[in-house]
């Protein structure tokens, strides 16, 4: 992307709120972004972030390395944008002709800082389980309103209310007030196993016993 006077950047700063500034006409200016500051002249600075570079002498395609360096390249207060992670996913054999093995378009959604898009807390960026907004319109009043603990007919907070109610308390004990059997506990750490307000170690085991060569085969 080529930065042109009147155009619009984002800057991020220490504590990661942004800015927005308002590229001029001045031929050298100097603009910082949390981790990086560089003069931009304008209608000759390009910016990339995270783009798909190829290899000259192979032929393989590769992910610009900016996209893992903790900084906003492009300014546009997003961080280590990845084209292959946020944009299309490909993955194809180094045969002589390459086999295609995945090629997913799957845009993600994103903040767009000098327009305000994506910033409404009823958006479905970073959707949290503690708004109180159902930001995806899937909660069926029918079946879903069975409260806090995700189970229906034992009266707990939020249940037969009519709205959705965010995951299990975390200030609360499993056992609190009743012994559930085996299987009833299970499914209410399962429910939960989401929530920001609770300790995921299953998901932490599990990710630890994952290998490298398992992790990148998901990844790709």
């Amino acid at each position: 992307m080529t930065i042109n006077a009147g155009m619009q950047i984002v800057l991020i700063n220490q504590d990661f709120s942004r800015t927005v500034y308002n590229v001029t006409a001045v031929d050298s200016q100097l603009v910082t972004t949390r981790g990086l500051s560089l003069y931009i002249r304008p209608g000759i600075t390009r910016l990339v972030e995270g783009n798909v570079l190829r290899d000259v002498s192979t032929g393989n395609t590769f992910i610009n390395p900016n996209a893992y360096d903790g900084v906003d390249n492009d300014f546009d207060g997003l961080i280590d944008e990845n084209s292959f992670v946020h944009y299309r996913q490909v993955k194809r054999t180094n045969t002589v002709p390459p086999k295609t093995l995945i090629d997913v378009l799957r845009p993600v959604r994103y903040i767009n800082y000098a327009t305000g898009a994506g910033t409404n807390p009823q958006s479905m960026i970073d959707e949290k389980r503690t708004d109180r907004f159902d930001n995806d319109q899937d909660w069926v009043l029918g079946t879903d309103d069975v409260g806090r603990d995700g189970i229906d007919g034992t009266g707990d907070g939020g249940e037969g209310d009519g709205v959705p109610t965010s995951g299990i308390d975390a200030r609360k004990s499993l056992n609190e007030g009743r012994s559930p059997s085996p299987a009833s506990a299970s499914r209410r750490i399962s429910r939960c196993s989401a929530s920001a307000d609770r300790p995921c170690r299953a998901a932490r085991r599990l990710s630890a016993s994952t290998t490298s060569s398992s992790m990148l085969r998901t990844i790709n």
